[in-house]
């Protein structure tokens, strides 16, 4: 890991859960198993697990090691989620049956109307513990904004380059999500993770509150 205070799982150059067929626990055994892990880890450290599978879920979230879920639309697709308001309701609500902490749910539209509109109610299922991901565009910067200006949580997603780091910091997003993978296939090996660093000393240089979220 880069820093204790950059962490995700998702992409090249990360952890990514096997695609098994496995025949998991009931989610009631999983609560029960979860009441012997500690709800809050003695570390600044947060892994997510990417996926939106909720059988994978119960498997690794039992190890005590996930602070959360992260999920985007591709990623709803491929787990065969559908991207509407209503099976993301019943989806955080999965999460938090199991124990965990966050999930980040992705907003979509081409419009900051649009956009703002499916965040306020991606928020609404339970500001305390959903998280929107905005992508790093101006629809998203300003639509970031607005829900910084409702006290609603937010990631700035699809990072690239160190300067875009600032933008999150500025709209007060809690994470900013560079995607170190494909910053390494664009700019060679080796140098997208030179910019993830760079990201982390812009952040702490500032005594930031921004979190990064490395894809």
């Amino acid at each position: 890991m880069l820093s204790n205070k950059v962490s995700s799982l998702r992409g090249t150059g990360t952890i990514r859960q096997p695609r098994m067929d496995i025949k998991v626990a009931a989610i009631q055994d999983s609560v029960r198993r979860r009441k012997d892990v500690a709800s809050v880890p003695n570390t600044k450290l947060r892994l997510f697990l990417d996926s939106a599978s909720v059988s994978q879920w119960d498997l690794w979230y039992n190890t005590g090691l996930f602070w959360g879920f992260t999920t985007n639309p591709t990623i709803l697709e491929r787990d065969g989620v559908k991207c509407n308001l209503k099976s993301l309701t019943s989806l955080a609500e999965t999460a938090f049956s199991l124990g965990a902490s966050e999930i980040q749910l992705q907003s979509w539209g081409d419009t900051v109307g649009k956009l703002s509109s499916i965040a306020f109610d991606l928020a609404g299922i339970n500001p305390k513990q959903v998280v929107v991901k905005l992508p790093c565009t101006i629809e998203g910067i300003q639509t970031a904004a607005l829900l910084r200006d409702a006290n609603i949580r937010v990631t700035i997603t699809g990072i690239y380059s160190s300067h875009q780091v600032l933008l999150a910091q500025a709209v007060g997003a809690e994470y900013a999500a560079p995607y170190l993978g494909r910053m390494n296939d664009a700019y060679g090996e080796g140098q997208g993770t030179q910019s993830v660093v760079q990201m982390q000393k812009i952040l702490s240089s500032s005594a930031a509150r921004t979190r990064l979220l490395v894809a």
